[in-house]
């Protein structure tokens, strides 16, 4: 009886040792698997902030590229015309400032005209006109700026209100007056208004000057020179261009219209500026 009892004992000690064994074996299969676990929510963790940086870094890099985009749209809006999409003053002038140091370095000669609607205020009076005011200002900057003496160089800009600006790099006056005078007579022919109970027509007048590089010229005095042209043209009934030009005789510029100007070149006794 005793025999059977410890041989009972052994193979219950045996019996409890092996479930031990097998516990011990469940328990490191268990830290095992929250070891997993663990590791692979830490895992995940780190895929997500690796991806939070990169979306952040991928915004803070594209940021300066945005600004520049932004920036080069407003320089651009800041320096064209609401109304007829040419230059304005302030970016014309700077143009024009650009074009007389190149044709000084150069040493070429430059075309600069003003235009100017004539009857602009007649046209806003009419009733109902105001619309119709603002369309011949933009038929007048589309005429300009597809003239048939545009060349990919030359610029035309709103100088303010109803006035603009032509631009034309390595021109002489003698050359481009014709062409400035054609311009005059194509604008004359536009009707405007058609949706109004009477369309009407409108008529321009030009100043223009040629800029020497002998010449020891300023800006606003190739300007105000012009300017002068311009006012003599309004001074004998407008719809018309003068041009300011110099004797050969006499330093003094002297401004004279289109008709005498063209018949006095093609006597050849007066000359351009170039002749100064």
């Amino acid at each position: 009886m005793a025999d059977e009892t410890k041989q009972d004992l052994r193979r219950r000690k045996g019996e409890e040792d092996f479930m031990v064994n097998i516990d011990v074996a469940k328990e490191a299969a268990n830290l095992t698997n929250e070891e997993i676990n663990r590791r692979e929510e830490k895992r995940k963790r780190k895929l997500l902030n690796r991806d939070k940086v990169a979306k952040e870094l991928g915004e803070t890099l594209a940021q300066p590229a945005t600004k520049i985009v932004k920036t080069e749209q407003q320089v651009v809006e800041a320096s064209v015309d609401e109304l007829t999409g040419l230059l304005n003053r302030k970016a014309v002038t700077a143009k024009l400032a650009r074009e007389l140091t190149r044709s000084k370095r150069n040493e070429e000669f430059l075309t600069l005209a003003l235009v100017d609607l004539d009857s602009l205020k007649e046209i806003n009076d009419g009733e109902g006109r105001h619309a119709a005011g603002d369309e011949a200002i933009i038929g007048l900057a589309k005429l300009l700026n597809g003239s048939r003496f545009r060349r990919n160089f030359d610029f035309a800009g709103r100088w303010g209100g109803d006035e603009f600006i032509l631009i034309l790099p390595a021109s002489d006056l003698g050359d481009m007056a014709e062409k400035l005078n054609e311009t005059i007579e194509e604008y004359s022919q536009q009707e405007f208004g058609k949706n109004l109970s009477r369309p009407f027509h409108s008529t321009v007048s030009i100043g223009a000057v040629e800029f020497n590089p002998r010449k020891n010229q300023s800006l606003d005095e190739l300007v105000k020179s012009a300017d002068r042209a311009l006012y003599a043209s309004k001074d004998h009934g407008g719809d018309q261009l003068a041009v300011t030009v110099t004797q050969e005789s006499s330093l003094i510029d002297d401004v004279v219209l289109f008709e005498d100007f063209k018949a006095e070149v093609a006597r050849e006794n007066l000359s351009p500026a170039k002749s100064g």
